[in-house]
Parts: C-alpha cells; sequence; structure tokens
C-alpha cells in the first residue's frame, strides 16, 4: 500500500508540471510585453571632449535597440542648439559607448538616450536630473580655432606655432566589413592629408589627430598618431584611417604642444564620405576580372595570330639556280630539289612546324645545313604558343624514328646524371634534364 500511495502522488507531480510547462516556463516571455526600462549613462569628461558610457537597464522587459542624440550650447548666442539627429548606437541593445568633442564656443552638452523593444520606447534618460548639460572642460575651450568655413585648411594661430591640415572634400570608401579578429578591417577608408607646422620658433611641435562624426563619434585615426615635427615650411604626407559602414561625414581634430602653449584646432569643412555597397565592389571586382580576362584573351589571339603569320622559308637549287619558297612545310617547284630535304632533322623542323616554335628560349633551331635541329627547354606545357612542349617533342621522335631504348633513356634521365647520349643510323642525340629548365637535346643526321 506505501508503494502505490508513492506511485500516485509521483503520479500527480508529474501532471502538475506537464500542466505548468507550456505556462509557467514561458509566462516571463509571456508576461514581457511592455517598453524597456530607462538606460543607465556615466561619462567622462577630458580636454578634447567628452565620453558617455550608455549600458541598458538591468531590470525589465530587455530593450533590442539603443539610440542616442546631444545638442550644444552656444556661448555667444547663450541658447542650445538644435538636437543632432537620433543615432542608433547599438542595434542589438547591448552596452555602447560614444564621445561628443569640445568646440571652441560650445561650454556644456545635454544628451538624450532611448531604449526600445517591439512594445514600445523607454523614458528618456537625461546626462542628469536638472537636464541642464554638462561642461566642457574650459581648458580644452580656448586653444581651439576652426578654419574659416570658405578655407579647406585648418589652421592655428597661436604665439608660437601655425599648425595646418590639408584634405580633400570627398572621399570614396570600399565596402564596410567588420572583423572582431583584424581590427584593420574595421577600417575601409584611406584618406590622404597634408600637414605642416610653421613657427618663428625651432622647438618641435608634438600632437595627436583624432577623425570623428558631426555627431561627436569616434571614428578614425592618423596614420602618424603623434607628430613630432621641427617647424618648417615644408607639407609633410599622412593617411587618416575611417571606420564608416554608411555615407556620411567627418571632422578632424588636432592638439598639440609647443614652447609650453598648448593649441588645438578643429577642421570646419567636413570630408564627404561614400561607402561602397558590397554589390558595388563586386560589379568592380567582376568587371575588374572580365578585363583582365578579355585583355589575356586578346593576348592569346594576338599571339596565335603571330604564331599562324611564321612560315618557313627554303632553298630551291636546279643547276646554278636558286629559287626561295615560302610556306607552311614548303616544298619545291618541278625540276627543283631542296639540298636539306634527305635529312631527317630537317623534316621533323619541317613537318612538325618547329619553325613557327622561335623563342629565344624553349625554341628550336636548325643548323649545320639542316644537320642539327636544337630543342631548347622542352617542357610538358608552356604559357606560350611560341615555347616547345612534349607534344613538339613527340612529333619529332615519330619524324626521326628514336628506337624504343633511346626514347626510354631520355625519359628516365635525371638532373643528377648530367649529359647523355645515343646513336642510332645516321642520327645521333646528346641531351641534359633538370626539372626546372626542363629537356634540352640536340639532334644530328649524319
Amino acid at each position: 500500500m506505501p508503494h502505490t500511495i508513492a506511485s500516485v502522488r509521483r503520479t500527480i507531480l508529474l501532471a502538475v508540471l506537464l500542466l505548468l510547462t507550456p505556462f509557467g516556463i514561458h509566462s516571463a516571455e509571456a508576461n514581457c510585453s511592455t517598453a524597456p526600462n530607462k538606460a543607465l549613462i556615466r561619462h567622462t569628461v577630458d580636454a578634447s571632449g567628452i565620453d558617455f558610457f550608455v549600458t541598458p537597464a538591468d531590470t525589465g522587459c530587455p530593450a533590442t535597440k539603443l539610440s542616442y542624440a546631444f545638442a550644444y550650447y552656444d556661448q555667444g548666442s547663450s541658447s542650445w542648439e538644435k538636437w543632432s539627429a537620433w543615432v542608433i548606437g547599438s542595434t542589438t541593445g547591448k552596452a555602447f559607448n560614444f564621445r561628443v568633442p569640445a568646440i571652441k564656443g560650445k561650454t556644456r552638452v545635454t544628451v538624450a538616450i532611448e531604449a526600445n523593444n517591439k512594445w514600445g520606447n523607454a523614458e528618456l534618460t537625461r546626462e542628469n536630473n536638472e537636464r541642464n548639460g554638462i561642461a566642457f572642460q574650459s581648458a580644452s575651450m580656448e586653444p581651439l580655432t576652426p578654419t574659416p568655413s570658405t578655407v579647406i585648411n585648418a589652421v592655428l594661430s597661436g604665439q608660437a606655432y601655425t599648425f595646418e591640415i590639408s584634405h580633400p572634400e570627398s572621399a570614396i570608401c570600399s565596402n564596410f566589413i567588420a572583423s572582431s579578429t583584424n581590427l584593420l578591417r574595421n577600417y575601409n577608408c584611406n584618406i590622404p592629408i597634408s600637414y605642416r607646422v610653421t613657427s618663428q620658433s625651432t622647438s618641435p611641435f608634438y600632437g595627436n589627430g583624432k577623425v570623428f562624426t558631426d555627431l561627436g563619434a569616434d571614428v578614425g585615426f592618423f596614420g602618424n598618431t603623434t607628430f613630432g615635427d621641427t617647424p618648417g615650411t615644408e607639407w609633410r604626407k599622412s593617411t587618416i584611417y575611417v571606420s564608416m559602414p554608411s555615407d556620411g561625414s567627418v571632422y578632424l581634430s588636432f592638439t598639440g604642444a609647443g614652447s609650453h602653449h598648448t593649441y588645438a584646432v578643429v577642421s570646419k569643412k567636413p570630408i564627404n564620405l561614400r561607402v561602397k555597397s558590397a554589390a558595388e565592389v563586386a560589379a568592380e571586382k567582376a568587371a575588374i576580372e572580365k578585363a583582365a580576362a578579355d585583355k589575356a584573351a586578346a593576348e592569346a589571339a594576338k599571339e596565335r595570330q603571330a604564331q599562324e603569320a611564321k612560315k618557313l622559308t627554303i632553298s630551291c637549287v636546279k643547276g646554278a639556280s636558286t629559287r626561295k619558297v615560302t610556306g607552311e612545310t614548303p616544298s619545291c617547284p618541278s625540276g627543283f630539289r631542296n639540298p636539306m630535304s634527305n635529312y631527317l632533322t630537317f623534316q621533323a623542323f619541317s613537318q612538325c612546324k618547329l619553325y613557327k616554335k622561335d623563342a629565344d628560349y624553349g625554341g628550336a633551331r636548325l643548323r649545320d645545313g639542316g644537320r642539327t635541329l636544337v630543342l631548347d627547354a622542352v617542357k610538358e606545357t608552356s604559357y606560350s604558343l611560341n615555347r616547345l612542349t612534349l607534344v613538339d617533342l613527340a612529333c619529332v621522335k615519330k619524324v626521326i624514328k628514336m628506337p624504343a631504348f633511346v626514347d626510354s633513356k631520355v625519359g628516365s634521365t635525371r638532373a643528377i646524371d648530367g649529359m647523355q647520349t645515343a646513336q642510332w643510323g645516321k642520327l645521333s642525340a646528346f641531351w641534359t634534364y633538370h626539372p626546372d629548365d626542363g629537356l634540352n637535346i640536340s639532334f644530328n643526321n649524319s
């Protein structure tokens, strides 16, 4: 009886668990049908700007997207400027950070963070409860001297130095491919720039360059991250590397020091960047490959035409008369004879059309009045129609009736064997072989 009661209890417990499974296990997900709670934000301030660090709320329904916007307070007009457009900081609701750079005349910045999921938007997170913004470091404000909007160069004139950055107004970037293992792949824009430092002082000027968007995001760096230059009039070249997933504009900033004076400069003219799409890059690659294939095909056709145009010229003799005949395996007219026609070496040269294979390396040559046939660097295959291959050698062996024992000896020759020789009938041959150079073989018809 106790055993029966225990079995009944287990059965009842299992039934309860089964009944709860579709409701209890999924109840948290089913009940999570509200907008996320406010995101959390903190910040740090330095001489060149303010870094903001955003994390999603650790309570309530999770966020699936986090976005931010900000606005500067302009000291000259004593008013807040227009808010920037919303920028997606995270498409997965994960923590992220962004930077708002210090700009001369802008004394404070206010920010807003928005968290979203499919059920709605969270209450905005602001930089503080008063929503009166965060002050930039005053030390970072005075040195900032933007260039006039009509000038591309960013120029700083101080007590000792003038610093200039010259950059293009626009550039085209390759397709953006994010990589967590190779960070250099994240930088898809390589933009050439020039800079120079001029001064009456001879003390070096040291500094660092940064690249940022109009929304303050840090997106790149200078090729030479630290400048250390003795003032002069010459322009020095550099490159900036930018990470741009989509089209946009970037600005350059530079902070430096010389002769105990600290300076900074921000380019007012943006560099407008266009990012190629994956389809555009693929189309360009296909076009390049097609152009290369077309060029190779044209060159191959030209080579074939040149090969086909090559003819053999022989001297036909009749008494004191000589007549030259040119053509494909030419023959003498009636009553004339070719003095070389009885030599198997000439017959092979003519019938195998080796006169078309006249390359300086890997070619065929007829010597000694047709008695000697030289085959240079014979290889299994060749990328050039002008060079000898094993197909040409097979044709020669057939015409000169090379015995099997000689053919076998030639085929088994190694590089360490050195010079090899053979003789049959009125023909003799000598040859060497090397895996890199191929077969060098000469035939003589006595």
